[in-house]
């Protein structure tokens, strides 16, 4: 379910989420169905229902947050970057500080870039325009993911910063920061976020 997630198959993370949930009911396992139902609001959202998604993820992320599930980060980055989206963002935002310093009380730091990350982007969104507090949450989400070398994360910040400096005519700096990272891996390696990343590289090319 989480891989699913991750990698954005919506299929895939509905699917996982309801033979979780079923498991669950069957062996009494009631501290992992925040997990399922916050999954489920995250699909729920992304194809569109968007009430139905964001009502099911204002239930689910308190009770969630206050759980030691592990994979916990990666879903409270999914419910923010959906409750980012409602209104003015600022329920995401709130929701990401709340994570973040409940994380840090807790020594949890594997997510941290994401969730600095989905910071960073809530921040640029065209609610908010904080541009320098959004430059620097991704900066400082390029730096954790470098220290910890999750380069598929990195990969995800940096393609955020390029779309930032394109934004600011800084295709040439954009075009340089994403090729190191894209060549980074293998040619024939295929995933999404590599393939958005491609993309995106073709594009500053042509500018």
């Amino acid at each position: 379910m989480m891989i699913a997630s991750f990698d954005g198959d919506l299929n895939s993370s509905r699917a996982a989420a309801t033979e979780v949930r079923e498991y669950i009911e069957t062996e009494k396992l009631q501290d992992y169905a925040s997990l399922a139902s916050a999954t489920e609001g995250w699909v729920l959202f992304e194809r569109g229902e968007t009430e139905a998604g964001s009502e099911l993820i204002r239930r689910t992320a308190p009770v969630l947050l206050e759980q030691g599930d592990p994979w916990k980060p990666s879903v409270m980055g999914l419910c923010a970057s959906v409750l980012g989206r409602v209104d003015t963002g600022e329920e995401g935002l709130e929701l990401l500080d709340a994570s973040l310093e409940h994380f840090r009380a807790n020594q949890v730091h594997w997510w941290d870039a994401e969730l600095y990350r989905i910071k960073g982007e809530l921040l640029l969104a065209d609610g908010n325009k904080n541009t320098d507090d959004g430059e620097a949450c991704l900066n400082l989400a390029l730096k954790i993911s470098q220290q910890q070398q999750a380069k598929t994360l990195e990969l995800r910040v940096v393609c955020s910063l390029a779309r930032l400096w394109r934004e600011h005519d800084r295709e040439a700096d954009a075009q340089h920061f994403l090729e190191s990272i894209t060549n980074w891996f293998p040619r024939d390696l295929v995933f999404d976020d590599l393939t958005r990343a491609r993309s995106l590289l073709s594009i500053l090319g042509k500018a």
